[in-house]
């Protein structure tokens, strides 16, 4: 008996009647169905690398790791969305100057996907979403550091590098639900990764509010190591680059290593394996 957790895939009946999803997709005497009797859109090839073909199981980790990583960076700009009039007494600045702080972040957000969005045809999407997970959580580091009365410029800057870097995993982390999930899965994928990112943007700043009742304002920033971290450890042990083609006209990389250790150096140091030679030109 086939699981309910996970697809299999059968051979569908000549003689049974077409199904919506079925006038989606190409005509043919061969269509492979789930285990629901679902026509599986897009069709899987039969390569074991396809991500279509991967085990529920590791879809799900991998699916997992991206909502994490996509919650921690997308929370990290406004951490200090409530709390910035706190900052008002070291800078000795007016609160519209602090408020343009969060501006900067804001700002970091919007410009981020146009600069970093096109690397991922270059180095793939995972190398793009660890390293900027790295570059968040180090501009975490400098805003928290930045408490002398000089340092308000240095900060502000913090603030629109971390908008720039923490926004490319919500970005980029969709394409993970178009490349690992069939058309039916798809739905419930994007409501839960994009619940988590709106509670990212709203959450970041009230946890960071509650936290700055008892602690000084710089742990409003401190505190999101512990997500950002962990989302860093947990893309690069299990986050596998989903870049496939069914397109037998269109090119296809090169292998990667199976071993575990050489993977993730292929992955992400810098990650141009994963990707064809020449995507990057499409940009």
């Amino acid at each position: 008996m086939p699981s309910p957790t996970q697809d299999s895939f059968s051979v569908s009946d000549d003689n049974m009647p077409p199904s919506p999803e079925k006038l989606h997709v190409s005509s043919g005497a061969m269509q492979k169905r789930s285990s629901k009797n679902v026509v599986l859109i897009p069709q899987p090839s039969d390569d074991e690398d396809d991500p279509l073909n991967w085990p529920l199981r590791k879809k799900i980790i991998i699916f997992a790791c991206i909502c994490l990583a996509g919650f921690a960076g997308q929370m990290s700009p406004n951490s200090n969305q409530l709390t910035f009039v706190l900052q008002i007494p070291t800078y000795g600045k007016t609160q519209a100057d602090l408020l343009n702080t969060v501006a900067a972040s804001l700002a970091g957000w919007m410009a981020g996907p146009f600069l970093f969005t096109p690397f991922a045809g270059l180095v793939g999407r995972s190398s793009v979403i660890l390293w900027s997970l790295v570059g968040t959580f180090a501009c975490q580091i400098w805003a928290a550091n930045m408490t002398d009365p000089d340092d308000f410029i240095p900060f502000t800057i913090s603030r629109l590098i971390c908008g720039l870097f923490g926004v490319i995993p919500a970005i980029v982390g969709t394409g993970y639900i178009m490349d690992m999930f069939f058309l039916h899965q798809r739905g419930k994928a994007f409501a839960i990764f994009e619940v988590l990112i709106i509670f990212a943007v709203v959450g970041g700043g009230t946890l960071g509010g509650f936290i700055a009742e008892s602690k000084p304002w710089e742990y409003v920033f401190w505190w999101t190591l512990g997500p950002v971290g962990g989302a860093i450890i947990l893309v690069f042990l299990f986050v596998e680059d989903t870049t496939f083609s069914r397109d037998p006209n269109v090119p296809r990389r090169a292998p990667m290593p199976k071993s575990w250790f050489p993977n993730r150096v292929a992955t992400f140091f810098p990650g141009t394996r994963t990707q064809p030679t020449g995507r990057f030109a499409e940009f």
